[in-house]
């Protein structure tokens, strides 16, 4: 015997009206109208700044930035997204959805000659995080304090090819401000359970008077995550 089952459940949201329509939240739970619900905002990542024309012909262009005191190469630069000079939440962009587009699962059973197998997979997609562990974890603003390996690979003059900006003491670029830098994709498909039996046959059972039924199994339970995500969980 077998048996297969499946199902999908869809999500969109929209704010169709706020008083006065004068959007609520921060950055990481904005409600504004024609928007979804709870949606981050903020700076758009540019990239890095990879030596001092780049940096010169930046601070040329972006004239204000409150956020930074000393721009030098292997700095990020964000996007001044309405060409004013000015970088400040006038810039601010739509950087993902916090609440899922869609949620599904996938089961199947399969009972031949006493053995049974059973896998259930779940998932959720077309959603947005912000992942703030990450963004603890490589910023290097402060010292006495424990970092991602991913900091080894830094900016420095001699290694460009990297995302990773420059390391150093207090951020005075303002790298680590909420910004595109670190939304990630928070969907994934989960092995949500796997298991195997095998029920003794009741001839077998009557002849050695020990019960009326009898099963043994093993199973397992979140064995596999598949996912962009660059945290220990998306759901977390």
């Amino acid at each position: 015997e077998y048996m297969v089952g499946a199902n999908l459940t869809t999500n969109k949201n929209e704010v169709v009206k706020l008083f006065g329509g004068s959007p609520l939240g921060g950055q990481y739970d904005r409600i504004e109208e024609g928007m979804p619900i709870r949606y981050m905002w903020g700076y758009e990542l540019g990239g890095i700044l990879q030596n001092q024309d780049s940096v010169d012909a930046y601070t040329a262009r972006v004239t204000n930035d409150g956020g930074r005191s000393d721009i030098r190469p292997g700095d990020m630069w964000f996007v001044d997204q309405n060409g004013d000079s000015i970088l400040n939440d006038n810039d601010y962009v739509y950087l993902g959805k916090t609440l899922p587009g869609f949620f599904y699962g996938f089961n199947v059973s399969l009972m031949y000659k006493g053995f049974d197998f059973n896998i259930v997979i779940t998932g959720i997609g077309d959603v947005q995080a912000y992942n703030g562990t990450r963004a603890g974890l490589e910023g290097s603003g402060a010292n006495g304090i424990n970092l991602s390996r991913s900091v080894l690979d830094s900016w420095t003059p001699t290694n460009t090819g990297t995302d990773m900006p420059r390391a150093v003491y207090e951020d005075p670029a303002g790298n680590g401000r909420m910004s595109s830098r670190f939304v990630e994709s928070a969907a994934y498909a989960r092995l949500s359970n796997l298991e195997l039996g095998y029920t003794v046959p009741k001839s077998v059972l009557d002849k050695i008077k020990v019960a009326n039924a009898f099963r043994v199994y093993v199973s397992g339970s979140n064995l596999l995550l598949m996912t962009k995500w660059k945290g220990v969980d998306p759901e977390n």
